[in-house]
């Protein structure tokens, strides 16, 4: 079974607004509601208004966000806000930006990708998914019948293959070209040349796409795709695709981040019986801080993992011993990779085996909290509010391949892409009651 990776009309905010960038958005689920308000004041027309509209407490099932946001994409249709391209086409994305000390060019492409349960090997998930999230996608894409940002997705491509394919499309003037107010570039080229659309598509339908990032998007897609098809009859319909940014694995561009964990409210808990039990399966050392445990960390042929209590002075560092039987804390048949990973021994062995927390408390986030930064860390411990800081390293993106390919899923969590890719630069029709576009 093959990707189906098509060209789309994307639906385009058009050359009347005056400041592009200032309609764009981060992904919803990155949004606070502080950034929310700020979003809706920086433009009357900014996507979060369709993507997170604001909930009030007088909503009703008749008028809500998902029923506000249809009204708006409708509004923004008819007086030319956003505007419709008549032809099929492939968009590239680039976005540059500022990581680690450099500045980095994340590029990629964005497309229609036929949906495929999970099961059938052709998108791979890494993990697992929560049904809040979907319920809530799901109401809002039917209500626009759009995809409102893309999900990011990953392909294995170690010859170059499709930078040499799109290399005189980057030479191109872009079809957008913005500079939003953190400092962040964000270009794309519209590919509507039939030629090069075929050559992409017939090079992408050979690869298997490894999410990224959007596993709650992808399964809303798949439900929105179920639900039409019990409603409508269409051949091939828009609603059996979804959004989504391809890359390759090997993209300069990319960058991942590890998420910490921090644990709190557990019932009886000392410090000193919580090191006792972590002696039997890990050898321990102590370093300084979080900084000095990335450095030696990174000096490790193995995964460490980094403990810090509050009261402490330093943070432990953690390493398996070499004869630590560990196989019993996880499935039977669990590959090496997935074992091996920092946060697969963080959740099976300490969160489950060692602390008593079930998958259901993890999934639900229950006396467990998600940090994406060190400063995040730091700063929990230093107030006394959680009771330990599990600081972990980045999970490479090979790691990652491996885990997908063998068919298995990471904890929930594992990764943290960034950048995010933008919200607002394509909108992607999904009306049960339209055809994809053919003949490739």
């Amino acid at each position: 079974m093959k990707i189906q990776f098509k060209p789309f009309r994307a639906i385009r905010f058009s050359d009347q607004i005056e400041s592009p960038a200032d309609v764009l958005a981060p992904p919803y689920d990155v949004i606070s509601p502080d950034e929310q308000q700020a979003l809706y004041q920086r433009h009357d027309q900014n996507i979060v208004r369709l993507d997170f509209g604001t909930q009030y407490l007088t909503d009703t099932p008749e008028d809500n966000r998902y029923s506000r946001a249809s009204i708006h994409l409708e509004a923004w249709l008819m007086d030319g806000t956003l505007g419709r391209d008549s032809d099929p086409s492939y968009y590239l994305y680039e976005h540059s930006y500022q990581a680690d000390g450099q500045t980095k060019h994340l590029r990629g492409i964005l497309g229609a990708g036929k949906l495929f349960q999970f099961e059938e090997g052709v998108v791979i998930p890494h993990e697992n998914t929560m049904p809040g999230p979907i319920e809530d996608r799901l109401e809002l894409t039917k209500a626009c019948e759009a995809n409102l940002s893309p999900i990011y997705t990953l392909f294995d491509d170690a010859e170059g293959a499709f930078f040499n394919l799109t290399e005189a499309v980057w030479a191109r003037v872009p079809t957008t070209d913005l500079t939003t107010q953190s400092g962040d570039q964000y270009r794309l080229w519209k590919v509507s040349d039939e030629s090069l659309i075929s050559q992409l598509y017939h090079f992408l339908e050979q690869k298997k796409l490894l999410i990224a990032d959007g596993h709650h998007r992808y399964t809303t897609a798949l439900h929105f795709r179920d639900y039409c098809r019990k409603t409508t009859q269409s051949s091939d319909p828009l609603s059996d695709y979804t959004l989504m940014f391809a890359t390759p694995l090997q993209n300069e561009g990319l960058t991942i981040y590890p998420t910490h964990r921090v644990v709190f409210d557990l019932p009886d808990f000392n410090p000193q019986v919580f090191r006792r039990r972590l002696e039997e399966f890990f050898e321990i050392s102590l370093v300084a801080d979080v900084t000095a445990f990335h450095a030696e960390a990174a000096t490790r042929a193995s995964k460490s993992i980094g403990v810090s209590i509050p009261g402490e002075s330093t943070v432990w560092l953690l390493n398996l011993k070499p004869l630590a039987n560990i196989r019993g804390f996880f499935p039977e048949g669990a590959s090496d990779v997935l074992c091996g990973l920092d946060v697969s021994i963080l959740q099976n062995i300490i969160l489950q085996g060692i602390l008593g927390y079930s998958l259901d408390d993890i999934r639900a986030q229950r006396r467990i909290r998600y940090l994406k930064s060190d400063q995040a860390v730091v700063d929990a411990v230093a107030t006394g509010s959680v009771q330990a800081a599990f600081v972990l390293q980045a999970t490479r993106l090979d790691e990652m391949r491996d885990v997908c390919l063998n068919g298995e899923k990471m904890p929930q969590k594992s990764t943290y892409f960034y950048p995010k890719l933008i919200t607002g630069l394509v909108i992607n029709p999904v009306s049960p009651l339209e055809t994809a576009a053919g003949g490739l």
